[in-house]
């Protein structure tokens, strides 16, 4: 879901100098995603299924464009790298 973003802008809320953040790449995981935070325990089977599932990148890399303070309820809108707006009203 995350790779389609990668060229877009990422805005909260609906002011003008709302916070933004613009996104630049995905994120290539390494082997520190196979261990559990808690036991330090390695599975294997979580980096093999992120290179199955989507060649070896979960998340994206983002840049701050506009500062501020996000509030739970806030509209999250992504403006897509084609000018598209997606997920406009999602809270």
């Amino acid at each position: 879901l995350e790779d389609e973003w990668v060229g877009g802008l990422l805005m909260f809320g609906e002011s003008e100098q709302r916070p933004a953040l613009s996104i630049t790449m995905c994120d290539p995981r390494c082997v520190m995603l196979n261990l559990d935070p808690e036991t330090g325990k390695q599975d294997a089977r979580i980096m093999k299924t992120v290179v199955y599932l989507n060649q070896n990148n979960a998340g994206v890399y983002a840049t701050v464009v506009n500062t501020g303070t996000i509030h739970v309820g806030d509209r999250v809108s992504l403006l897509s790298k084609t000018g598209d707006v997606k997920g406009d009203g999602l809270n």
